[in-house]
């Protein structure tokens, strides 16, 4: 899909999944975590210029957002006749847009060594056999 109108909640959700599991020692108010320009092989780098298919982002097609006559303010039209292209199609103009994020991004810190404790606890632990779970 190239519109997400619910991108920021499903973000969000991400975000939490991810400070859950990993980063627990740092803040929330880190404003360079997760940028676009944290990761291999952006690292060092402020501006990052993206190669994506000329194409219209960021239309509301929601029947919700239509009736409402919501439009999206951060709409990006790449096309010369302003119609979304769904089918893909390699043949298709290319667009390269370079972000300039204003400083360097840090990627997220998580310990790809943790072993989860899958244990029964408490009164589960009681009734639970080794075969009903698959622990360690």
């Amino acid at each position: 899909p190239t519109n997400y109108e619910e991108v920021t909640s499903i973000c969000l959700a991400y975000m939490v999944d991810l400070k859950l599991w990993a980063n627990l020692g740092n803040t929330w108010d880190n404003s360079a975590l997760g940028m676009g320009n944290s990761g291999i092989p952006y690292k060092g780098k402020t501006k990052v210029t993206y190669r994506i298919t000329a194409n219209v982002y960021g239309t509301f097609t929601d029947p919700w957002n239509i009736k409402k006559g919501y439009k999206n303010p951060d709409i990006i039209d790449l096309t010369k006749d302003g119609k979304i292209v769904y089918q893909r199609n390699a043949s298709h103009p290319k667009a390269n847009i370079t972000f300039d994020f204003g400083k360097l991004g840090e990627a997220p810190k998580f310990n790809d060594k943790m072993k989860l404790d899958l244990t029964p606890r408490t009164c589960i632990k009681k009734a639970a056999k080794s075969t009903d779970y698959s622990g360690p």
